[in-house]
């Protein structure tokens, strides 16, 4: 299966290297994780919040975990979607949160299946009839089963 990952799973996983997040990305699974390269943008704006909130002194701390985190996700560059494609995700992220178009996008460019705990844009996406999202919890679950 074919995941692709939000910002909020990565950060999440940066901040807990023992948790189930972080788990599911350094393990060997039947997932295909991909996200789009505009990530490591928002990785680096929020780089200061992050070494806070490790409390790590060193930038290298911090991108040697992004590293080990990443390891296992493909980056596609957003300049291999078609404009079609990026037509379809605005229609879809232009009233929810036009931040996450980079990841509907890449989404339907795989027909993959968005993973993300932004509970705002998973309800959103689904008032509009778009369900290939799923939560940890959902991925967990999946999983168990295979």
């Amino acid at each position: 299966m074919k995941v692709v990952i939000d910002t909020n799973i990565i950060f999440s996983a940066i901040l807990n290297t023992e948790g189930a997040i972080a788990d599911l990305l350094l393990s060997d699974n039947p997932f295909d994780f991909y996200a789009p390269s505009y990530i490591w943008n928002e990785l680096s704006e929020h780089e200061n919040k992050l070494l806070k909130m490790l409390k790590l002194k060193f930038e290298e701390q911090l991108h040697e975990l992004k590293f080990m985190i990443t390891q296992n996700i493909r980056f596609i560059s957003e300049f291999q979607i078609s404009e079609d494609t990026w037509g379809k995700a605005h229609s879809l992220t232009a009233d929810i949160d036009f931040d996450d178009i980079a990841f509907i996008a890449l989404t339907f460019h795989l027909d993959g299946i968005l993973w993300t705990g932004d509970k705002k844009l998973r309800s959103g996406l689904a008032h509009k009839g778009f369900t290939s999202v799923i939560n940890t919890q959902e991925l967990l679950t999946r999983l168990h089963k295979e």
